[in-house]
């Protein structure tokens, strides 16, 4: 059978404890660093050239061409060449998305919004 700790012995026994369990959150919190510290190395994702962001953006070269140069489509330039990454083309027209329809209360805020003085009542 177990050691039972008197009472008089309790406070010597939560001290250690207390003690043991503080250490074991030390060693977790060190773990976890050191499991966060090691990134994950992925292959880097190929480039595509200007041919192919055209087939996947349904665009032309030379608008293309003009988006690069105004700095409005994600690209790389390491030389006179224009490179670009599917996935950020992809993400690019995915965060460009709008919505046909406005809700009426967006409407009458936009008509509303040109008004220089309120309109007149009719009653």
């Amino acid at each position: 059978m177990e050691n039972i700790p008197s009472f008089e012995d309790m406070p010597q026994y939560i001290v250690d404890l207390s003690a043991k369990v503080n250490q074991l959150t030390e060693d977790l919190g060190s773990l976890s660093s050191k499991l966060s510290e090691k990134p994950v190395e992925k292959e880097p994702e190929p480039f595509i050239g200007i041919d192919e962001a055209c087939e996947l953006l349904h665009l032309a070269k030379p608008t293309i061409y003009k988006m690069a140069q105004k700095g409005l489509i994600p690209h790389y330039k390491p030389t006179k060449e224009l490179l670009f990454r599917r996935s950020e083309l992809v993400r690019w027209v995915e965060d460009s998305q709008r919505f046909g329809k406005m809700s009426i209360e967006e409407m009458a805020k936009a008509m509303s919004a040109g008004n220089r003085r309120k309109a007149k009542r009719w009653d």
